[in-house]
């Protein structure tokens, strides 16, 4: 079975995104069933880590895939992915990254 790891930052960034979503919507129930989206979006990535458009620019094994708002930062691993951000597709992402 294929591994996801995940970096504090991403952690950081979920916990970010669910609490932003149950202020938001007011609601508790929409926030879990995202996390669980991006849950499950994270388990695809580990079965198909190459399915993602490298970031090489940034670093040289670095990935993101696109999911709603939001853009999810990983890197390929021997079993797997470690998730390393998950970012709003708004953001100026390249100097969270030097």
């Amino acid at each position: 079975m294929a591994r996801v790891l995940r970096s504090a930052e991403a952690e950081v960034d979920l916990y970010n995104i669910w609490f932003y979503i149950a202020v938001e919507n007011k609601s508790k129930a929409s926030a879990d069933k995202f996390i669980r989206l991006l849950d499950d979006t994270f388990k695809r990535l580990a079965k198909n880590p190459k399915i993602a458009k490298s970031r090489e620019k940034i670093y040289s094994t670095l990935r993101n895939f696109p999911k709603e708002r939001h853009t999810i930062f990983y890197f390929p691993i021997a079993d797997g992915v470690k998730m390393i951000r998950v970012l709003s597709s708004y953001r100026d992402i390249e100097p969270l990254f030097k």
